[in-house]
């Protein structure tokens, strides 16, 4: 009877969601990098019903008091191991910067990258491959970000592919919401705005400035955008 909140469920009825009988009870889990046992109300409880699961699947570096109940672990790559630009802890910065991270190390034998492992489960359970499911989020991207009415206006969505090319997976994907973002060069390379090979050049990073107010354009309601 709990409600929802942005789209999420309570984990603290997890438990009851499992071990209650019905048809209707949660059976099967995926967890990524999470660790629920430690950081849930009644973790008891929740410890003693994922050992109930019929299956379990856990994307983690590492067995924890929740993946060890896991069927199947599938390891990801430490953060050495992988390329990395930081976009969670960027909503929280106290000044605008860009930074990308190159990859340092190799990761061991079949162990794959989160998105990778991320990609391929999505396929399984839509009965395609990897692939598909990565240009699926590049089409949707691509729609929303070039050609009339959006951020690039002036640039089909050919032209953007091509210039687009030069990265996969998700470095592929950073490339254009960053040229297509505030301080984006609009895919016009001749541009000082920001793209994903500027800042990989970029050896520490580039600074944007010091923090705006955006208070009102962010602001809206359920019928629309909020006219103050």
């Amino acid at each position: 009877g709990l409600p929802e909140f942005g789209g999420e469920l309570p984990v603290a009825t997890l438990a009851e969601e499992i071990d209650t009988p019905g048809d209707d009870r949660v059976r099967a889990l995926l967890t990524i990098a999470g660790n629920p046992v430690c950081s849930t109300p009644n973790a008891d409880r929740l410890d003693r019903a994922l050992a109930g699961l019929d299956f379990m699947v856990s994307i983690d570096l590492y067995r924890n008091e929740t993946t060890r109940h896991a069927h199947v672990i599938l390891p990801t790559t430490a953060p050495l191991e992988r390329v990395n630009y930081d976009m969670l802890f960027h909503a929280f910065s106290v000044h605008q910067h860009a930074k990308w991270s190159p990859q340092v190390l190799e990761p061991p034998p079949g162990v794959k990258p989160l998105w990778e492992i991320a990609l391929t489960i999505a396929g399984r359970l839509n009965g395609v491959d990897r692939d598909s499911v990565e240009a699926l989020l590049l089409d949707g991207l691509l729609k929303s970000t070039v050609g009339p009415g959006t951020a690039c206006p002036d640039v089909d969505e050919q032209t953007a592919r091509e210039k687009l090319a030069k990265f996969d997976g998700p470095a592929r994907l950073l490339d254009l919401m960053l040229r297509a973002g505030r301080y984006g060069d609009r895919f016009h390379d001749e541009s000082d705005g920001l793209s994903l090979q500027k800042l990989i050049d970029a050896e520490h990073g580039i600074d944007l400035g010091p923090l705006e107010p955006r208070i009102v354009e962010k602001l809206a309601t359920e019928s629309g955008r909020l006219e103050l």
